[in-house]
């Protein structure tokens, strides 16, 4: 400031052509910029000397009140009927050229100074505090980014094993459909043909038809793992169609129910309103066939044992949901049993969800599993997106899925 305002009567100095400080002492601009130092609360005075150093004014400041008393020819920095400084003297030489046309010099009051340094300080630390505050929310963003980015390549990574660990597997698939499938196929007709002929004397011969249809049954059970197999090792793609996903159901469970029954287990269909979504319904009867018969055994051998299909809405979903009164799905592998190769039940091949949810993710969908809050075991939803059946799509062709 004080730089300033020197460099300021200096420059009037020049422009009016004098040669000391003390001609310009009344001009108006002098008065003006001498206002701008009476506007700062640090300055308790101010002197004014001509170039040989005699004081021509000196100016007493009081809560930006100045009270002003002139002495002329004395060569003193401070004048003889002044107190002491009570605050830290600064002087300021004017010159204009080469000359030097007189000098300022300025009390400061420390307290105040310190005080304006202190308020700085105070900013200074704020605005730092602040920009670590900053810095450190950024560093945290980064580190959660960094976190979910991480676990999503190595989900992504799981999934590429997962992916070249079945397509292995599919090209083993595939030759054994062939080589295993026509055989087991010869074996089931020869063994039906001697069964009938057995049959016709069912006194003597009830033992050897009951191991031939003992040994049927297992062919049955092999022929399902091999197409299990083909459909690992050829998923096939699903047609979506407008159709009623409740009448589907109603469908399916009027097949099973005779076998419910003869288990003495318990079916019931709580759907009780139009379920209208785009589906496969070959694929659908797939999936609903093996969540029912997973649902049957889970329960079977359970005093009262109960299977209930129920339903769920909202605005973008439509919920089928599958449950029982069994032991439930473990706590920790509600994620796990859709996994290839993983059964929770003796004699399983682990294929069944799975191939549940590749059918289910074809269909825009997904399968999770849950606890059946009203039977006490498990819960396996289905959720397929909400079909308008005014959209454009329910009028024209199927939608093919691979």
């Amino acid at each position: 400031m004080l730089k300033r305002f020197g460099n300021q009567v200096a420059e009037i100095i020049r422009e009016r052509g004098v040669d000391t400080i003390a001609d310009i002492k009344d001009d108006p601009e002098f008065k003006r910029v001498l206002a701008v130092v009476s506007d700062q609360e640090t300055v308790l005075s101010l002197e004014l000397h001509d170039a040989d150093g005699f004081l021509i004014s000196h100016i007493k400041y009081d809560h930006g009140m100045p009270g002003e008393s002139t002495v002329s020819q004395i060569n003193l920095l401070v004048p003889q009927d002044q107190e002491k400084p009570k605050g830290d003297m600064m002087e300021m030489p004017i010159r204009s050229g080469n000359y030097l046309r007189g000098n300022i010099t300025v009390e400061i009051a420390p307290e105040l100074a310190t005080g304006g340094v202190q308020a700085l300080g105070d900013r200074i630390s704020s605005s730092l505090r602040m920009m670590v505050f900053n810095v450190l929310a950024i560093i945290l963003l980064t580190i959660i980014v960094l976190y979910y980015v991480l676990r999503r390549q190595m989900e992504l990574q799981t999934r590429t094993a997962e992916a070249e660990h079945l397509a292995n597997l599919g090209t083993l698939a595939g030759g054994l459909a062939h080589e295993i499938r026509n055989p087991l196929h010869a074996m089931n007709l020869h063994l039906e043909s001697v069964r009938e002929d057995l049959e016709e004397a069912p006194e003597a011969n009830g033992e050897a038809v009951r191991v031939i249809g003992s040994v049927q049954q297992q062919i049955e059970s092999l022929n399902s793992i091999v197409s299990n197999f083909v459909n690992l090792a050829i998923p096939g793609r699903v047609e979506l169609q407008p159709m009623r996903l409740d009448q589907k159901v109603r469908e399916i469970a009027a097949f099973l129910r005779p076998e419910f029954d003869a288990q003495g287990v318990g079916i019931a269909v709580n759907v009780n309103e139009e379920l209208m979504i785009l589906g496969d319904a070959h694929a659908l009867h797939q999936v609903l066939i093996n969540l029912l018969q997973n649902a049957r055994q889970a329960v079977q051998g359970v005093a009262g044992g109960r299977v209930q299909i129920l339903h769920e809405r909202d605005r973008k979903h439509v919920r089928l949901i599958v449950e029982d009164s069994g032991p439930g799905v473990p706590a920790g592998e509600e994620e796990n049993i859709f996994k290839a190769f993983v059964s929770k039940r003796t004699g399983g091949t682990g294929f069944g969800l799975y191939i549940a949810r590749m059918i289910m993710e074809r269909h825009r969908g997904r399968i999770y599993a849950r606890h059946s809050k009203s039977l006490g075991g498990a819960a396996f939803v289905l959720e397929f997106p909400e079909h308008n059946v005014a959209a454009p799509s329910a009028q024209g062709d199927p939608v093919t899925v691979g």
